[in-house]
Parts: C-alpha cells; sequence; structure tokens
C-alpha cells in the first residue's frame, strides 16, 4: 500500500474542496461493468393465473458450440405447450409458442437423448442432443412419452401423479453396455417413487426398460427431481414431510474423468527395401506386359526387435478388383481402408472409387474392389497411407504397414501370333498316287480340291476303276 504524505493528506480533510483551498480533486471513469454475471439469473417464460407447472431444457448440436436453443414444455389449464427461445439467452425477446401437445395434463417434463463427445478446444466433454426432445405428461393418472410433435404417445405407466426426466450418463468411448439411458422418475398415487430408463439394449436397439422403485425414500413423496453429478451418477431427489432428501445411483465409468494423452510417431525412413526377382521374356512383340512382383517392408514398433514383413504381391484379378498378397496375416478392420487408400491409374491422372477392401480367399490376400472397370491392359497404382494396413506375427504382434505404393497389372505370359500363307508357283500339278486301304473294298475314290493359279491338272487312272 503506497504512504499518502503529510501533505496530501491534509488537503484531503480539508472541509472545502475547491481551487481556493489549492485543493481541487477529480476522477475518470476508464472502465465501467455491470453486475450482469450472477451465479443464478431468473427469467419470466410465461405469465398467467392458470399457469401450473414448467419444464426447461436446452439443445446442444455439435459437441464444440454452445446450447443452441431452450425448449420448455409449459403447463396453463391442463394444456400442454412447447416453447422455445434461441440462446444465448435475451430477456427481452419473447419465448415463441411451437406446438400444442395434449390437454388434460397435470404433471409435464422434457428431456434431449444424446451422447458425450470431447470438445478438443476446451479439452472437456460436452453433451450433444439429438435434434427432437422427449415429452413426458401425465393424463388421468397415465404416465406417456412422446418423440417430439409428431411422435406416438407410449403409456409407461399409471396411478401417476408427478413426473421428472433427465438424461443419464453413457460412456464417450462408445461402451453402450454401461448405458444409463434417458431416465422418467414419477410419484405415484401412493407416495412412493419409480423411475424407468429408455437404454440401448443387446441388440444396439433402444427401449424402455422396467420401472424401478426407488426404496431408499421411506414415507410419502410429495415432490421430486433429478440431477447428474461430476462423478457420473444420477441424483434423485425427494420431499417427504416438508423434508428433502436425496439419494445416488451407482457410478457409471464413463471414460471422462480425465483428458486422454495421444501419443504420435512418425517413420524418418524405410530401413531396408527387399525387391523380388521380375520375370522377363527374350521375345520381341509389340504391346508386350512384363508382370513382376514388388516387396516393400513393413516396420514393428517393437523397441526391442525389429521385425519387417512384405507386400508380396499386388495383381488385378477382375474387371474392378485388385489383390494384394502380404508375408503375414491381415488383420484389424478392413472396411475402414476404404477411405483411407487410393486406387489410380500409373500416372494418378485417374482416380478409381473404392467401394469395398475385405480378405481374399485366404488371410495373406487382401481384396480392394473399385467401382469402375479397370484398364486391365496397363498397370494401376495402390497407394497406402501410415497406420492404415496392419499385419500380424506368428506369435500375434500386430505390425504396422510403413506407407507405400504398388503398381499393380493383370498377370501376362508373352505372346504373339504366328500366320503362314503359301502360294502355288507351278502351272501343272499331276497326281501320281493315291493309296488304298487293303480292308476297304470299295475301289472308287472320289477326289475333290480346289487349286489357285493351276492351269491344269492331271489324274493317272490307278485301280480297276475309274478315278
Amino acid at each position: 500500500m503506497r504512504t499518502i504524505t503529510t501533505e496530501l493528506l491534509n488537503r484531503v480533510k480539508a472541509k472545502w474542496q475547491a481551487p481556493a483551498e489549492n485543493a481541487d480533486p477529480s476522477m475518470k471513469a476508464y472502465l465501467s461493468r455491470g453486475f450482469i454475471n450472477e451465479l443464478f439469473q431468473t427469467f419470466t417464460i410465461q405469465e398467467g393465473s392458470t399457469l401450473e407447472e414448467v419444464d426447461v431444457t436446452v439443445s446442444r448440436p455439435e459437441t464444440e458450440s454452445a446450447p443452441a436453443e431452450a425448449l420448455a414444455l409449459a403447463l396453463d389449464n391442463g394444456v400442454a405447450t412447447v416453447l422455445s427461445k434461441l440462446l444465448p439467452y435475451d430477456d427481452m425477446v419473447p419465448w415463441v409458442t411451437e406446438y400444442q401437445v395434449a390437454t388434460g395434463v397435470s404433471s409435464v417434463a422434457i428431456e434431449f437423448d444424446g451422447y458425450w463427445d470431447r470438445d478438443f478446444n476446451t479439452r472437456r466433454f460436452n453433451f450433444v442432443t439429438e435434434e427432437t426432445p422427449w415429452l413426458f405428461y401425465v393424463i388421468s393418472g397415465v404416465l406417456y412419452a412422446q418423440y417430439g410433435q409428431n411422435g406416438t404417445p407410449t403409456a409407461l405407466a399409471s396411478d401417476v401423479s408427478k413426473v421428472a426426466a433427465i438424461r443419464g450418463w453413457i460412456p464417450a468411448n462408445g461402451d453402450q453396455a454401461n448405458d444409463q439411458g434417458l431416465i422418467v422418475a414419477y410419484i405415484k398415487t401412493d407416495g412412493t417413487m419409480f423411475c424407468k430408463p429408455y437404454c440401448v439394449q443387446a441388440d444396439g436397439e433402444k427401449a424402455w426398460e422396467i420401472e424401478q422403485q426407488i426404496t431408499e425414500f421411506v414415507g410419502t413423496v410429495s415432490n421430486l427431481a433429478l440431477f447428474r453429478t461430476n462423478d457420473f451418477r444420477i441424483g434423485f431427489m425427494a420431499e417427504i414431510a416438508g423434508e428433502t432428501w436425496w439419494t445416488f445411483s451407482e457410478r457409471n465409468y464413463a471414460g471422462m474423468s480425465y483428458w486422454p494423452d495421444m501419443l504420435t510417431g512418425q517413420y524418418t525412413g524405410i530401413t531396408a527395401i527387399e525387391l523380388t526377382r521380375i520375370e522377363e521374356s527374350d521375345l520381341t512383340i509389340q504391346d508386350e506386359t512384363l508382370a513382376g512382383d514388388f516387396g516393400l517392408t513393413c516396420i514393428s514398433i517393437n523397441s526391442d526387435s525389429f521385425t519387417a514383413g512384405t507386400c508380396t504381391k499386388g495383381e488385378i484379378t477382375g474387371p474392378s478388383e485388385i489383390t494384394l498378397e502380404f508375408s503375414q496375416k491381415v488383420t484389424g478392420n478392413l472396411p475402414r481402408l476404404v477411405r483411407l487408400l487410393s486406387v489410380t491409374n500409373s500416372d494418378k491422372s485417374l482416380a478409381y472409387t473404392v467401394n469395398d477392401v475385405s480378405l481374399g480367399d485366404n488371410p495373406y490376400k487382401m481384396k480392394i474392389t473399385v467401382s469402375e472397370l479397370l484398364d486391365t491392359e496397363n498397370a494401376a497404382l495402390v497407394t497406402i497411407g501410415e497406420y492404415t494396413i496392419y499385419l500380424t506375427t506368428g506369435n500375434g504382434e500386430m505390425l504396422p504397414v510403413a506407407p507405400f505404393e504398388v503398381s499393380v497389372s493383370m498377370f501376362k505370359q508373352p505372346y504373339h501370333f504366328i500366320n503362314l500363307a503359301g502360294r502355288f508357283s507351278t502351272k501343272t500339278i499331276t497326281l501320281t498316287e493315291i493309296y488304298y486301304s487293303e480292308s476297304s473294298n470299295q475301289e472308287l475314290a472320289n477326289l475333290t480340291g480346289k487349286y489357285v493359279g493351276a492351269t491344269s491338272a492331271i489324274l493317272t487312272k490307278v485301280g480297276g476303276g475309274d478315278v
């Protein structure tokens, strides 16, 4: 803290702060900020003497963006209506009435289904919602669930007086078997609390499961609420005899407790290249195609031992099919290679559309299918990127194949055709001998022929008959 001099302190204490008293204080405001960052703010959604309940949720279409819209399911004189308001919130802009859900309603709730995804900008996991919310409402004691405006109402429970809903945790790593589901909780007319989750099932589809009673609450429950905790549990709140009680679900290990480490590596060069023998022919012919085998080293990232595998063969095996053969078994999710490798003609001026990658007729072969017809008379080029193909050794070690390009063609043995043409240059042709088989009783033979360029033919009589 600065020390104020005696002279300045006396001026501050003076009764009259004026130039005549050798004092003329002034103040400039360089920055002014109002109190708008309260922890909680209260906004008016709807006004009226017949208002009963309202439940609010927000949508977030992308993990990188802020919540985009607030939706409310409001209950006014038994009529349930969906209201909307774009975010960020502006209290001067009124809520918009979207559509009426049902009449004769006594309790309402609204919530989005969705999933958690990683936001690389803020380094946190955000809840990404579906486009359409789930609507829950009670009519004459029956609890209904409806997916959006055009969904078909489904009866979930009977003898219900009040309802609440929340989306439970689902692991961000895709472990849907550990899905807590979209949870709807409700109070029955006898004061007991139940819940019913909408979860992923064994077949991968979602379905409403059987209702479960919250037995931790003892007494008559008159009100309820749901919330999520930061350690991946669902909290249930109940009002019993004027007191608020809560209980929690088991922890869902959702894979979002810490930011995952990512390790990346890069090959600075290929340590070895293996070339296999190319078979040649000494025939001198036009349009001759020579086919050979090309081998490329694939490198293991095992720091203790570097084991090499090879791509031993590339061949066009069909009008739209290429087969690559490797020295070890191909492993991994081959369909993902559709978008990770490319097939072109030899000078890369024409690209083919890859629509399928699968194993060939044995685990050492990988079959690539394109949409177009390949130019089987010329070579095609297959380009393999980094970390796209994996091989397995005899002891089960996985080896990533380093990026390479392999030239493939339809294997053809060199061939050529020889056409022989002859011409008689003599003017006279004489037939001097005809051979007859001794087993034949015939003495007559019919001779037919055609001579090109001969002016006459002399036939010599043989045997006992006329020729």
